[in-house]
């Protein structure tokens, strides 16, 4: 089995949990509630930005810097070492 450096997901609906994001607040810890849901492809067509989540900042995932809320995407890129990238 290889790693892959990363994984391109195409339709994409950005998933987050409330119970578990409370909770996350709640304890000051991480915990699996939040999630990207697509396609797998291996094609990205479009700009790419910076996207991410952190249960401490939003209850969605953002767009970075300026973390406007993202609810979905045409393409999401999926960065091995946790950066993620989507085409809006």
């Amino acid at each position: 089995m290889a790693h892959e450096q990363r994984v391109i997901l195409r339709s994409c609906v950005m998933r987050v949990r409330e119970g578990g994001r409370r909770r996350a607040i709640r304890e000051g810890q991480r915990n699996v509630h939040a999630w990207v849901a697509g396609e797998l492809t291996d094609v990205v067509d479009g700009e790419l930005i910076e996207i991410g989540y952190s249960p401490f900042v939003a209850g969605t995932f953002t767009v970075r810097p300026d973390y406007a809320p993202v609810h979905e995407a045409k393409f999401v890129v999926l960065g091995r070492n946790g950066q993620t990238y989507a085409v809006l």
